[in-house]
């Protein structure tokens, strides 16, 4: 009996580390969702997820025009740049509360401040348990415009759903 109770223990205290780990690092359907790139690069003028930048386009990638599938782009004002993903594994259909990361070399604000990237809440609309969404950066200033590499990054809690890094020179 005792020889069995110490076997118990190793498997309790890992299901109690293993949920503990789910509580802290998001809720189950976090762990689920996988991404797929559909398409990557620079973007068009008339591409509005990513003009006022809100950093998806709700219902799918409808009126987000690819102007050139590259990961090599040039760092001037205007740019816009991004992918377009499928996101998956969504438990029901409804609201996926998810975070987009930009990633960036140094830029130096009018105030004087320094950043080196930013993050953003977004929330995309599941349906049959999938999502897709167009993400990126618009440069919209001179200053911004830094070549180097930048990352964008669609987050669900602690883990990356889909990522791509671009050189900008």
């Amino acid at each position: 009996m005792k020889a069995n109770m110490l076997r118990l223990i190793p498997v309790v205290a890992l299901l109690a580390a293993s949920g503990l780990a789910l509580a802290h690092h998001g809720r189950l359907q976090d762990h689920l969702l996988r991404g797929t790139i559909l398409s990557y690069g620079m973007y068009g003028t008339g591409s509005g997820a990513f003009l006022q930048r809100t950093a998806h386009a709700p219902g799918g990638p409808a009126g987000i025009e690819l102007v050139e599938q590259t990961t090599i782009l040039a760092a001037q004002p205007g740019m816009r740049f991004g992918f377009c993903v499928s996101v998956t594994g969504a438990l029901e259909d409804g609201d996926l509360d998810l975070e987009k990361v930009i990633l960036h070399p140094p830029v130096f604000g009018a105030d004087g401040k320094v950043s080196t990237g930013y993050e953003q809440e977004i929330e995309l609309t599941a349906a049959g348990g999938e999502a897709i969404a167009c993400l990126g950066h618009t440069l919209e200033r001179e200053a911004e415009a830094v070549p180097g590499r930048w990352t964008v990054r669609l987050m669900a809690a602690d883990q990356v759903i889909a990522e791509k890094t671009f050189e900008l020179r």
